[in-house]
């Protein structure tokens, strides 16, 4: 079986009848248009590659790659040297290569790229070019980048929500200092806060790696640690096993009501984290006091208004062995009894 041109090789063609299609005599343009347009309405990958030729011949001076790529030698070129003709040869391979090289720095290049972050109680929400739904918790840190064959988002800090638009050619993967989770489409949050990632999902279902699993964006990933289902979720960190546990879909991004109706929701969740996901709200915020290990090892479940963080904070001391006092500065500082 022969093996199918390379995407340099399709821009580099695309490049060669293009070139001929804007100039010598109207028979050959009219065939290299011909051409072109039957190729890329038979190959979807001609077609693609017609599309980054374009971007290069509009990128450049035309009239240049024309009088390089597009004519055969007339007659009279045809009687000349054996040497000029090598030559000539060598040039037009040169710039054919280098125009190919340039063709897949395009396609390589992301066709929406934005970084985004949020502030103290700061809610964020936005719909990306491929029709994805966005979401950004208070103090969240994000970059986007879609290319057109994949899908990237890079979290440096907090949480997002994600409705994922279906796109089986072009995977979406979440970035953490963690691991990532790939995703062909789904409804689901990503979190990162106290050097832990949580994966939570509403709807579809999601592949997670653990960071020295993860694999660079453009090599066949390895066997994913875990795939998550609707109503499971699972932390990786220090102290987390990694392994699946249930969670009620109707809670995966409650936060997104903000203020206005939004709800922190924690299922067996470690102390500092709990006190980091209100601090994103809160200032003067909550402060820990004590033996880190220990507060570590304190985990909170239950469900709480944003609105409302004095329920929250009356609440602690009935459920978990802590105290709670008010400082000067108007803080909340919490410490075990």
């Amino acid at each position: 079986m022969d093996e199918a041109p390379s995407n340099d090789a399709l821009v580099s063609e695309a490049l060669l009848l293009l070139a001929r299609s804007h100039g010598g005599d109207a028979q050959q343009a009219q065939a290299a248009q011909a051409e072109l347009q039957a190729r890329s309405a038979r190959e979807p990958a001609f077609a693609a590659a017609c599309q980054a030729a374009r971007q290069i011949w509009q990128a450049t001076d035309g009239s240049a790659l024309r009088d390089s790529l597009s004519l055969p030698p007339s007659a009279r070129e045809r009687q000349g040297a054996p040497r000029r003709a090598v030559l000539g040869l060598m040039g037009v391979a040169a710039l054919t290569l280098g125009l190919g090289a340039a063709g897949r720095w395009l396609w390589l290049r992301p066709t929406f790229a934005q970084a985004l972050a949020t502030g103290q109680g700061e809610i964020q929400r936005l719909r990306l070019p491929d029709g994805t739904e966005l979401a950004l918790d208070a103090q969240t840190r994000v970059r986007v980048a879609l290319y057109r064959q994949r899908r990237e988002l890079h979290l440096e800090h907090g949480e997002i929500h994600l409705q994922v638009a279906p796109d089986a050619d072009s995977p979406l993967t979440v970035f953490t200092a963690q691991g990532r989770v790939r995703v062909l489409g789904t409804r689901f949050s990503v979190a990162v806060r106290q050097a832990h990632m949580h994966v939570a999902v509403a709807q579809g279902r999601v592949a997670v790696w653990a960071q020295a699993d993860a694999p660079a964006a453009q090599v066949e990933p390895s066997a994913p640690l875990a795939e998550l289902g609707a109503g499971q979720q699972l932390r990786l960190g220090a102290g987390h096993s990694g392994q699946p546990q249930p969670i009620d879909a109707a809670d995966v991004g409650a936060w997104q009501g903000g203020m206005d109706g939004g709800w922190l929701v924690f299922h067996a969740t470690p102390l500092p984290e709990v006190v980091a996901r209100w601090n994103g709200y809160l200032r003067p915020g909550l402060r820990l006091a004590g033996n880190a290990q220990r507060l570590q090892a304190l985990r909170l479940t239950g469900s709480f208004p944003i609105r409302d963080p004095g329920a929250f904070l009356a609440s602690l001391p009935r459920t978990l062995p802590l105290r709670v006092q008010r400082q000067g500065d108007g803080s909340w500082l919490i410490a075990p009894r």
